[in-house]
């Protein structure tokens, strides 16, 4: 059944009110199942990465309290209950919260909030809540990529600080290009490719500045093909590794553009990629849960980690995974923060379906005055889903941040074939209209 997510009704001139909002997502099955009713949950954040577990909290019947700072949140419409806060403060969360019982806490797609959950996890003595060493890897890259070290992983040589002097020191040891990234923050923020020691300064204040606390990492630049992995473990096994070939748009910044999910994957990647991640998952005592790994395969066939969340992917990576795998872990993510329980699968879960989430984004900043084509696109036997960020009249921006992001289309089918058609439709007709009537080219890699 096709699927339209929520923000295209305000572009074409609609409500999209919260009973949208729910429809867009669910079927009536499902916004009638009621497992999360009586239960409370407060989701940290309330962007388009958090939006899908408001809907699928909302469709299971639980009270949904949402906090962000941000009082134009995409997801706040769906909270019951909203904190009009910065979330990386658990205290200041129960002051606000003020007795309120919580039964669950949970943050998709934002490596930021992991403190924070530990935090009132511990508080309120909610259900599963995450290891100590889980939110250590998941908030400092560099703490991940040496315990993975330590286990004989392929990670990048690396040195992380607070002193751009100490940082320097390694850059000048090292062969360019480097990478230096805030260790602390998620969504390619703060990321430079050091080609230069005369640009080093400049990338350390950039990827300073983006951290919270200050944190800085530079490691080695590993060359080869980059794949993303939501992997999730139920009583301590890896049930599913949804593996994503990664679109991106290359240095300096590396956006993600593109997931393709139940495609062909290269040989070491089927078979040494699930032991890999599940002794990664039992040094930092994940026992259930998502897990979301950047890879690269490098050219000597070594699969090397770059980062890790415990959490679900952003960019509509869990949609993806529903549709080629069956499985909706937005609502296992709910399930395990509220103490349901879940019926694991007996196999390993293997993909169904081809799949394709493909960032929208603009070429140049302006007005947006509309967007064309996607009602052709909705014909297509694959197409699945759109999320549109924008509507008629928002400025927009270039894709230069993740957060510049216009939007997200889902293909899927069982037809290899017809997803690459309909993708091909997608970047040959659906255009944003920016500006002074000029067509701007939405697609990430589109050179029109």
């Amino acid at each position: 059944m096709m699927e339209t997510d929520i923000l295209e009704r305000p572009i074409n001139g609609q409500d999209g009110g919260q009973g949208d909002l729910l429809a867009s997502a669910f079927s009536s099955e499902q916004v009638k199942a009621g497992h999360a009713a009586g239960k409370t949950i407060l989701i940290l954040g309330a962007s388009p990465d958090q939006l899908p577990l408001y809907q699928a909290a909302k469709a299971a019947g639980a009270y949904v309290i949402g906090a962000d700072a941000n009082p134009n949140s995409m997801a706040r419409p769906l909270a019951d209950r909203f904190l009009l806060l910065k979330s990386r403060s658990a205290e200041d969360i129960i002051i606000q919260l003020d007795g309120q019982a919580l039964d669950g806490v949970a943050s998709p797609g934002n490596d930021s909030f992991h403190q924070t959950i530990y935090d009132l996890c511990r508080h309120y003595g909610l259900p599963n809540p995450p290891s100590f060493s889980a939110v250590a890897a998941s908030c400092d890259k560099g703490f991940f990529s040496s315990q993975a070290q330590e286990m004989g992983i392929f990670a990048p040589t690396h040195c992380e600080s607070k002193d751009p002097e100490v940082l320097k020191a390694f850059a000048q040891a090292r062969a360019l290009p480097l990478i230096v990234k805030p260790a602390d923050s998620s969504g390619s923020k703060g990321l430079s490719f050091l080609q230069d020691l005369d640009q080093f300064q400049a990338t350390f204040d950039k990827a300073s500045s983006t951290s919270p606390t200050g944190l800085v990492i530079i490691e080695d630049y590993v060359t080869g093909d980059q794949f993303g992995v939501e992997a999730f473990r139920l009583d301590g096994r890896c049930v599913l590794t949804a593996v994503s070939q990664r679109g991106h748009t290359g240095p300096p910044d590396f956006l993600v553009t593109r997931h393709s999910v139940g495609f062909p994957l290269p040989g070491v990647l089927e078979a040494d990629l699930v032991p890999a991640i599940d002794r990664i998952a039992d040094a930092l005592d994940i026992t259930n849960g998502p897990l979301n790994f950047d890879l690269i395969l490098a050219p000597d066939g070594r699969i090397c980690f770059i980062e890790m969340g415990a959490r679900l992917s952003g960019n509509g990576f869990p949609a993806l995974v529903r549709e080629t795998y069956g499985v909706d872990t937005q609502d296992w993510v709910l399930r395990l923060a509220l103490g349901i329980d879940i019926a694991p699968p007996e196999q390993f879960l293997r993909p169904k379906a081809y799949g394709i989430q493909q960032i929208l984004t603009a070429k140049k900043s302006g007005w947006l005055d509309g967007v064309s084509g996607l009602e052709t696109l909705r014909e297509h036997p694959a197409y699945k889903q759109d999320t549109l960020f924008v509507k008629s009249g928002d400025q927009v921006q270039q894709f230069k941040r993740t957060i510049d992001r216009l939007g997200v289309v889902l293909l899927a089918h069982e037809d290899m074939s017809l997803v690459n058609e309909a993708l091909s439709r997608l970047e040959t007709t659906v255009t944003f209209v920016i500006g002074d009537d000029n067509l701007s080219p939405n697609l990430s890699g589109n050179q029109e």
